[in-house]
């Protein structure tokens, strides 16, 4: 379900914060056939005729995505303790992966140094605590894409309940 897959971006947020000690992480088990399954939860599922991604996949596919080279120094101050979160960049991006496990949503002004005024480009996963994907509802739960803008350094923006938010934004 959606926490479950929250809960697991939460554990990647501290992975990737601390990866110039965890060289790698992998995930198990990842597929699974319909009615064929030992336990939950699996990434991907399958029948005869079709696919169907979980909630865990598309957090996976997600971060997957957006890999820095490099950590950035970075604090949430003032906000809700179920809030997850990391900042890494490469040459050209920052990436800012936040991660809301509470009930509650929480409005955010993200302090940016060195970020041009201008668009972020954003992919968040949300929904209701205990939702799942389906045979017969594949997108119940699935990314959905968008903008948040840049001005003076700071970038505002609102972190819904049970979701993860990353944020990319460009350096140059």
């Amino acid at each position: 379900n959606l926490y479950s897959a929250l809960c697991e971006a939460a554990y990647m947020t501290g992975l990737e914060r601390n990866s110039d000690v965890v060289v790698m992480a992998s995930y198990a088990p990842l597929l699974a056939r319909e009615g064929m399954q030992q336990w939950t939860p699996d990434m991907i599922w399958f029948n005869a005729r079709e696919v169907m991604l979980t909630p865990n996949y598309y957090i996976q596919a997600m971060f997957a995505a957006t890999v820095g080279d490099q950590v950035v120094e970075s604090s949430l101050d003032g906000l809700n303790k179920l809030i997850y979160h990391v900042v890494t960049r490469t040459e050209d991006k920052l990436y800012v992966k936040l991660v809301n496990v509470s009930a509650y949503a929480e409005d955010m002004t993200i302090s940016l140094v060195g970020v041009p005024d201008g668009m972020a480009a954003f992919t968040r996963l949300t929904g209701e605590k205990n939702a799942v994907n389906t045979f017969q509802h594949k997108d119940r739960v699935a990314p959905v894409t968008g903008e948040c803008a840049i001005a003076n350094g700071t970038a505002q923006l609102e972190l819904p309940a049970y979701s993860a938010t990353i944020l990319t934004f460009p350096l140059k």
